[in-house]
């Protein structure tokens, strides 16, 4: 597992064409922002 840190509004980017945003934390939470340049299914998966 890779395991990164970030800042608000600063960005990973996956491969060639996906980048990820860090858009906002409150709390225990943060919010995400996906911007793909082709088109992806995403699907959220629940950690327990």
């Amino acid at each position: 597992m890779l395991i990164l840190t970030r800042r608000i509004g600063e960005t990973v980017v996956v491969g060639d064409d996906v980048f990820i945003t860090i858009l906002g934390i409150k709390g225990n939470q943060i919010r995400l922002g996906f911007d793909a340049l082709t088109i992806f299914q995403f699907i959220a998966k629940k950690s327990i």
